[in-house]
């Protein structure tokens, strides 16, 4: 007798949460039913909370595939999450889905930023007036990576990838590439804020917008887990349209592998 080991390949659904570096994840399906957000229970993370009720945004009306999303009204709501300064200054990558308000102003794009203090790490930010996406990095300059201008009450997928050994902050839209920005000025681990949603602190700005859903890595994302985070965040929010004809994930939701190993007896020959 002998055994011929194989082995076999099954496919399930993508998860995002094996993408190595996820602090945070923030989804719809641990949103309340309705009324003001106190607290987003984190699926991954610590949640995000605001305890002061005039400060607390509200669920959408607007839902995107049916999914709830959190309405920040660029004059007071935000929420605190658990995520520290100190934690993704060097190296982070976030992608959100989010709904842009029916007006850009100067300062209604903050998304996700530092809370307060100094060596800021970056600050997430846009639409601006010009509707254009910006990042900030260590307090020091805007970084424009040639972002075209994002339309009023319209949702995007937005992607934002850090990289501090090459001094660079990556852009991409609806996985279309917007550019790279280059900066000089490196962050600074000094600062140990949480991070704020749809806030920032040092200038008092807030974000109007409506966010459905985003993922923090405390790492620079490699091109294949972007794309199947592209491909799985449009395949769940209807967004596979905005996708690049070229995207690996443009008409096919991205799958996960597993191989399944056994083994088979047989006779063999005299």
């Amino acid at each position: 007798m002998a055994n011929n080991v194989s082995k076999a390949a099954g496919f399930y659904d993508y998860n995002p949460n094996t993408v190595p570096g996820l602090v945070a994840r923030f989804r719809p399906e641990e949103l309340p039913a309705s009324g003001a957000v106190a607290t987003w229970t984190a699926n991954v993370g610590t949640n995000a909370t605001q305890a002061t009720g005039a400060s607390q945004p509200v669920i959408s009306a607007n839902l995107l595939n049916g999914y709830k999303g959190v309405y920040f009204d660029g004059s007071n709501d935000w929420l605190t999450t658990g995520i520290q300064n100190s934690a993704i200054y060097s190296t982070s990558s976030v992608i959100a889905v989010v709904r842009t308000p029916s007006v850009h102003t100067g300062n209604n794009g903050r998304m996700l930023c530092v809370a307060s203090g100094s060596g800021v790490s970056y600050a997430i930010n846009g639409p601006l007036a010009d509707g254009k996406m910006r990042g900030l990095n260590a307090s020091v300059a805007w970084m424009d990576p040639s972002s075209s201008a994002l339309g009023v009450d319209t949702a995007f997928m937005l992607e934002y990838v850090w990289n501090d050994a090459a001094n660079t902050m990556t852009y991409h839209q609806d996985g279309n590439a917007q550019g790279t920005a280059t900066y000089t000025t490196a962050p600074t681990a000094t600062n140990t804020a949480l991070m704020q949603m749809c806030k920032e602190s040092a200038a008092t700005y807030y974000g109007n917008l409506t966010i459905y859903e985003m993922m923090v890595f405390n790492t620079t994302l490699i091109e294949a887990n972007r794309v199947a985070l592209e491909g799985f965040l449009a395949d769940k929010f209807g967004r596979k349209g905005a996708l690049p004809s070229t995207h690996w994930h443009k008409n096919i939701k991205p799958l996960s592998k597993m191989l399944f190993w056994g083994s088979e007896a047989f006779a063999s020959a005299a």
